[in-house]
């Protein structure tokens, strides 16, 4: 298995009903499913996290009407995790059954 590539993300979110606009910064971990595929899921301050589009509220008013700006910027490839935070073919495989990537 190949080891994943890490790059930092941030996506820009605008809410709808108080027009307040913010960025996240995500990591984000690019690798093989064992099958042909990608898998990606995010990390935020070193901890996983769902997607980037999903379960959104506004940091201003806590609406829920918000959505992510197109395109996220890619930062920088971020700095390797240390190796007990890495993947294994296992855990991708899992991901990929559950369909949670």
């Amino acid at each position: 298995m190949h080891e994943p590539t890490i790059v930092q993300e941030v996506w820009t979110y605008r809410c709808a009903t108080c027009l307040h606009v913010w960025d996240v910064t995500y990591e984000a971990w690019h690798a093989g499913d064992g099958h042909g595929g990608d898998v990606v899921h995010y990390r935020r301050a070193g901890q996983r996290c769902v997607n980037p589009w999903t379960e959104l509220s506004c940091t201003n008013c806590d609406g829920f009407a918000v959505t992510p700006l197109p395109s996220p910027r890619t930062v920088r490839p971020a700095p390797p995790p240390p190796a007990e935070h890495r993947p294994t073919q296992p855990s991708l495989s899992r991901l990929a059954r559950v369909h949670a990537y």
